[in-house]
């Protein structure tokens, strides 16, 4: 993901009232490095998280966020906070590549 991408993803990220501009940075670095959470794998496999999925998709017109991709499409969490709550700013749809690319990043 390359910076400008980057930047806007977290722009887009809504911004907690009552904290500082810096201090909100260090928190939206501190929540995308976050580990997820240890039944994360069986959220993953639940029905509730399949029609979310599918609704994540459907808001980015069935393609990569990055590259425009429409094929091994996956939907990536940008921080665990929201887990089983997620709305779409909390998500990015990637494919396979670009999804490896994310977390090689981070």
């Amino acid at each position: 993901m390359n910076e400008q991408t980057r930047t806007k993803i977290l722009q887009s990220t809504p911004r907690t009232k009552g904290i500082r501009k810096l201090d909100h940075k260090r928190l939206r670095a501190q929540l995308s490095r976050a580990a997820p959470p240890l039944d994360y794998d069986r959220y993953m496999r639940s029905k509730a998280w399949q029609i979310k999925r599918r609704k994540f998709l459907a808001h980015y017109n069935c393609q990569c966020a990055l590259c425009g991709s429409k094929e091994h499409l996956h939907v990536h969490h940008l921080h665990y906070q929201t887990l089983g709550k997620e709305r779409v700013e909390d998500v990015l749809v990637y494919c396979r590549r670009c999804h490896f690319l994310a977390h090689k990043e981070e």
